[in-house]
């Protein structure tokens, strides 16, 4: 598989689902942008996935929306007590592949291991990012799509209100985690 065999892999599995997406060229990558609806915790009720496509590998992020960037660059100079949150999903949260219907499609499997994060490049985007090898999405193209288009956007929801409630100082880090804790044994 390549960059474009890739791409329009990606592209038919989100029109077949009537996702809707579009192109753009990000430093001369390839991308795809997806509007997630339906995400009842997350500012906007929304959420948004890039499939950047580089010479080897796909680069996906899943990502709250600009509302959520707003917020976090507003608060900039006041991180730490996001970062530790963060450190502790990395540190604690394993997704699995997971079909949705009771393993009917496939079974469930820690295929990928994304990491949750904060981008660096001013935009403050908040994401669960993983790049997969062109190979490796081959041997697995739907398990892989709809990992990230619907297990981790249900991850980002579930986790959004600790989330947000620690950075609008409604809620400690402690009290967050504790909120993931009582979620973690029913959805991860």
């Amino acid at each position: 598989m390549n960059q474009l065999s890739a791409r329009m892999t990606i592209q038919k599995y989100l029109q077949e689902r009537q996702i809707v997406f579009f192109d753009y060229l990000n430093h001369e990558n390839r991308c795809l942008v997806v509007n997630l609806q339906g995400f009842e915790n997350c500012p906007a009720n929304r959420l948004e996935a890039s499939f950047c496509f580089y010479s080897k590998c796909v680069e996906v992020r899943v990502y709250y929306t600009q509302f959520a960037s707003n917020w976090l660059k507003n608060k900039k100079d006041d991180l730490s007590r996001i970062y530790r949150l963060l450190n502790y999903l990395n540190a604690t949260i394993w997704l699995p592949i997971n079909d949705g219907r009771q393993e009917s499609i496939y079974p469930k499997s820690y295929f990928y291991t994304p990491r949750f994060i904060l981008t660096e490049d001013e935009t403050y985007d908040l994401c669960c990012e993983a790049l997969i090898d062109y190979d490796v999405f081959e041997m697995a193209p739907l398990a892989t799509l709809d990992y990230f288009t619907a297990v981790i956007p249900e991850y980002l929801n579930e986790v959004s209100i600790p989330i947000f409630f620690t950075l609008l100082d409604k809620i400690t880090v402690d009290e967050a985690i504790q909120m993931i804790e009582q979620k973690k044994s029913s959805l991860f």
